[in-house]
């Protein structure tokens, strides 16, 4: 005989997933009433059968306005527990569904559940950040993460998509939700959770999303995880190395394990550089404070001993020359990023090459040409050649105002093809008026 929580669990799934948006509002005001009330723990089915309702409720939502007001209630409805077991068996059903309905989702609402993932999995590490982080909630969430979408045991199933979509929104998430400070350990955990499945997942496609969208922007970027030290990031450059270099037959992927080493054994080193700059930085302040003092005493006993009119010319001329040597000798606290500029200026010294090859002038005068009143051609050769009379792609040859015969419409500024369009209406005018 069924009982009265299958009976009403049954009866909410039905009225859930009804066409009808008014009876699917109210019956998840009723749902969150329930859920708010239940003291004891929950059982799995009981929250799937739900779930199944909940699926169709957003699968019928229109607009995308309705869809992503729908998406933060369901997420929210998470904080709604009394029971933190229950809030996180919770996130595990919605999980497993989403991974059996994956497969049946179709192109045309991809997106919204796309967005119910993405709310979903940040308001999960919101409800972990409210309850302070506790280490055996972390973990069991992160366990929960590894059996239902990154499971890396698996064999390359259906539901590798939202494991691809969990990988591409992973630090965007983190960077959202921890703008507490928290432990290293325990970031060290949601780092571990991304690193067990690189190394050990059989799905290719998704450890190279894993290494490019994950591992990659973190040590290039690392903004993320921009307040942690340098002890922090050589233990995890030590567990990276560990796992590549380790005879274990389960590790498959040490070939993106070695890159992800590489990348943060380089992220170490401007880590330290930036480290040395800021200490030699601080010896030279203290330097220079001890010898301001000595200096004071100094100018103090000669100026006792001078008259009082050269005593006012001298303090201020000794002043300024102090600064002056203080300020030429700091070092530059920013080298790292003094290099990314003398890349950047030769970048663009090397782009001036080019066009200079291409066009046969310099860039300013190029940039003066487009002002030019004389429809000439950017390159600047001369008009005698047969490439130049025609177009690679045998455009028609333009007359200038001058009788010059530039080149065809492909090479002309958008400038001048103006220029050019007025001339042409103003010449046929006056011929069929003559």
């Amino acid at each position: 005989m069924p009982n009265d929580a299958d009976t009403l669990v049954s009866t909410l799934a039905k009225k859930l997933a009804h066409t009808d948006l008014t009876i699917r509002n109210r019956n998840l005001k009723v749902l969150t009433k329930w859920f708010s009330k239940k003291t004891d723990l929950l059982e799995e089915n009981h929250l799937l059968s739900i779930w199944k309702g909940l699926y169709y409720c957003m699968w019928m939502s229109d607009k995308p306005l309705v869809q992503h007001d729908l998406a933060t209630q369901l997420s929210k409805l998470m904080n709604v527990f009394p029971l933190p077991q229950n809030s996180l068996l919770y996130v595990r059903t919605f999980f497993l569904t989403m991974m059996r309905e994956w497969i049946h989702i179709d192109l045309l609402r991809l997106d919204k559940f796309l967005t119910l993932v993405r709310k979903f999995f940040e308001e999960s590490l919101r409800f972990l950040d409210k309850r302070g982080w506790v280490g055996a909630e972390i973990k069991q969430f992160c366990d929960l993460l590894l059996e239902c979408p990154l499971n890396p045991k698996a064999s390359i199933t259906f539901h590798s998509g939202l494991g691809l979509h969990l990988a591409d929104i992973y630090l965007e998430s983190l960077k959202k939700c921890l703008w507490k400070p928290i432990a290293p350990h325990k970031l060290k955990t949601l780092l571990d959770l991304m690193l067990d499945v690189l190394k050990s997942s059989p799905d290719k496609t998704l450890v190279k999303r894993i290494y490019k969208s994950v591992f990659k922007t973190l040590f290039i970027r690392r903004s993320v995880f921009c307040n942690l030290q340098l002890p922090f990031w050589l233990e995890f450059q030590q567990t990276i190395l560990s796992y590549a270099s380790s005879p274990d037959p389960s590790i498959r992927n040490k070939k993106e394990l070695y890159k992800t080493y590489e990348l943060c054994d380089k992220m170490v080193e401007k880590i330290k550089k930036l480290e040395a700059i800021y200490e030699e930085q601080e010896l030279e302040l203290m330097d220079d404070d001890t010898n301001g003092k000595e200096k004071t005493q100094e100018e103090e006993e000669d100026n006792e001993e001078k008259d009082e009119k050269n005593d006012d010319g001298e303090g201020k001329e000794k002043e300024g020359s102090d600064k002056n040597k203080k300020s030429k000798g700091r070092p530059m606290v920013f080298k790292v990023l003094d290099q990314d500029l003398d890349k950047r200026s030769k970048k663009r010294k090397r782009r001036e090459e080019i066009a200079e090859i291409f066009t046969g002038r310099p860039m300013k005068q190029l940039k003066l040409s487009v002002l030019d009143p004389n429809l000439k051609a950017i390159s600047g050769r001369s008009t005698g050649r047969k490439s130049e009379k025609r177009g690679k792609k045998g455009g028609k040859v333009l007359k200038s105002k001058n009788g010059q015969k530039p080149q065809s419409r492909t090479y002309l500024d958008s400038v001048q093809k103006k220029k050019y369009f007025k001339a042409a209406k103003k010449e046929k005018s006056a011929k069929k008026k003559k």
